[in-house]
């Protein structure tokens, strides 16, 4: 079986896995807009945090942007057009991030904090009406999942083959 093969089956089987508890409509509504504003919060929440003298030199060096070079790595090895889908998300979530930072009148963690408890609260609904529990609560290996799951999904809706 050739790596590629195993890949394929990797993420397949972790989609499933996660699905599983993802089965009703109005649940999976809610992560499709919840879990790219978690991600972009916590990424945001990562780009606040001070970073060491030696970042400096780079303006976009910092732990949101280390942390989404690591989560690429981990999702190529999952499946290439996924990751490159996350690796656009990243860019837009940078960007974005980099654009707030710059431009509102309160520091980003004021902003970034209540969207991301503001959105694990609708998960936490979303898994009430579905009656199961979170996913992450069942294995960690989840968190990193949902975002490829949300990208798998809007591929799928996008008929983007992956």
């Amino acid at each position: 079986m050739s790596a590629e093969t195993r890949s394929i089956r990797r993420i397949e089987v972790l989609l499933a896995e996660y699905e599983q508890n993802h089965n009703n409509p109005t649940n999976q509504a809610i992560h499709c807009f919840a879990v790219p504003v978690i991600t972009w919060a916590m990424l945001a929440m990562l780009w606040y945090l001070p970073t060491p003298a030696l970042f400096e030199r780079e303006p976009y060096l910092n732990w949101a942007t280390i942390f989404c070079g690591l989560a690429l790595i981990y999702y190529l090895t999952l499946s290439i057009p996924l990751a490159l889908g996350m690796v656009i998300f990243s860019v837009i979530a940078g960007a974005t991030i980099g654009f707030s930072e710059a431009n509102a009148s309160v520091p980003l963690i004021y902003i970034a904090a209540p969207v991301f408890i503001s959105a694990w609260v609708f998960l936490f609904v979303g898994h009430m009406i579905e009656d199961r529990s979170l996913s992450l609560l069942i294995d960690l290996k989840f968190l990193a999942i949902e975002p490829v799951w949300f990208m798998h999904a809007l591929f799928r809706y996008l008929r983007i083959p992956h």
